[in-house]
């Protein structure tokens, strides 16, 4: 049975591997490119032998960008058509190595801004703005390069968030860096659909099937809440809170699906929109009955007022077996009503269901395929580090830079395998 179980893991895991659109440019020949088109205000691509295949970038082979007036780089890797609902959890990783100015002097910290496009005819024009689905992300946020050190490769990559996706058309993605000349070279963009992206998703509630001014449930006369038009998309809707007394928040009526109760869920996630005229310094809280889930400590900073943030809550350390099948879920931000009124909306409430097979919170699970040979575990791609323990603890392999694993000293049975990819931890079990 246990191996049936094993089996089924390994199915959907390689399921999800399958799904995952990575773009390489190992098959293109050396001086032109099929995978990758260069767009709009001038430049140039071209595939090149790698001159510094060292370090986190071994590949032979990588796309060559000469920016020049914010060229923008179309790649062949298609996106379907969706809303902002439709790619919550959807990673973009790509590596990037500096080259050289190409005449520009604005180097440091360079931005990224993504496009789906329908083909590489659209002007921009068409693509700016409606149709940029992310800005300002990748070497801005968590990888920027400070002072520009030629040769050196470096890992960007984020994570959409369902609160600041607008709607995107089918097509392709596009990647342009936000400086105005510039050599680099790009390598490795890859989508990768997190498992978070499943239906272990339980949406508590996202107000669409409701209408524009309906009452909802607050936990006091001290707030009104009611159903409104999505402050940036119109055609959807959000819960809008508007407090005049401490303690007092949005109502949610849960009643989990049949054999489900509250401590089988691991994450709760929420995105909340703060209104312009509001201060920025209160305090967030959720509470499930009266067991609190989440509580801000002290009145921090809230964040950008008119922006949609995508949070997300670990229920995983929380006592929660008192909360059971049905509850009230309140969550809002705590305030008095006075000076600057704080009013916000609150949209995609949603709790993620624990892996039901390993244990393991879903956020640990990596889409990697694993599968055992006689003699080795082997996954779809390289990671930076990992660790191999058996089911009583003890380590019993370790390695670097590996796509495989060396099992011909072990015997059959059950292991965890703890990984590391691009600076996250991964843990799965898998069968020898």
């Amino acid at each position: 049975m246990r191996k049936s179980l094993l089996f089924i893991l390994f199915l959907c895991m390689g399921l999800i591997a399958s799904a995952q659109t990575k773009l390489t440019f190992e098959t293109d020949a050396i001086g032109t490119t099929t995978n990758a088109v260069a767009l709009w205000d001038g430049g140039s691509v071209d595939v090149m032998a790698n001159p510094y295949s060292t370090g986190i970038n071994t590949s032979t082979k990588v796309l060559h960008v000469m920016n020049n007036n914010y060229c923008a780089v179309y790649l062949k890797v298609a996106l379907p058509a969706g809303t902002k609902t439709a790619y919550p959890y959807l990673t973009v990783k790509y590596k990037l190595c500096y080259v050289g100015p190409n005449g520009g002097t604005d180097l440091n910290y360079p931005n990224t801004d993504f496009y789906s496009i329908p083909s590489a005819t659209t002007t921009y024009a068409d693509a700016e703005p409606a149709m940029k689905f992310a800005n300002a992300i990748g070497w801005g946020g968590s990888v920027s390069w400070g002072t520009p050190t030629v040769g050196t490769w470096v890992q960007c990559g984020f994570t959409f968030s369902s609160s600041t996706l607008t709607d995107i058309p089918a097509g392709y993605l596009v990647i342009k860096i936000a400086k105005p000349k510039l050599e680099y070279l790009i390598d490795d963009v890859e989508l990768v659909p997190s498992p978070l992206y499943s239906t272990n998703i339980l949406t508590v509630e996202n107000f669409e099937s409701k209408t524009i001014d309906e009452v909802l449930t607050t936990t006091g006369s001290g707030a009104t809440a009611s159903v409104k038009a999505d402050p940036a998309d119109a055609a959807k809707k959000s819960a809008y809170i508007v407090p005049t007394a401490y303690g007092n928040y949005l109502r949610l009526s849960v009643a989990l699906p049949t054999g489900r109760v509250l401590s089988d869920y691991d994450r709760l996630y929420y995105d909340r929109y703060i209104v312009a005229t509001s201060t920025a310094y209160k305090q967030f809280s959720i509470k499930a009955n009266t067991t609190t889930i989440y509580a801000d400590e002290g009145y921090p900073s809230l964040g950008t007022n008119n922006t949609w943030q995508y949070k997300d809550v670990d229920l995983s350390a929380l006592d929660l077996t008192a909360v059971g099948n049905a509850f009230n879920l309140d969550l809002g931000i705590n305030s008095d009503g006075t000076g600057p009124v704080l009013t916000y909306y609150l949209d995609n409430i949603k709790l993620h269901l624990k892996d039901a097979i390993t244990g393991l919170q879903q956020s640990e699970i990596n889409p990697l395929f694993i599968y055992s040979t006689a003699n080795a575990f082997v996954l779809n791609q390289t990671v930076d580090s990992y660790e191999l323990y058996s089911m009583q603890g003890s380590r019993v392999a370790n390695g670097q830079n590996a796509s495989s694993i060396n099992t011909s000293n072990l015997r059959n049975g059950i292991y965890i395998l703890k990984a590391v990819v691009d600076g996250e931890i991964f843990k799965v079990k898998i069968s020898k």
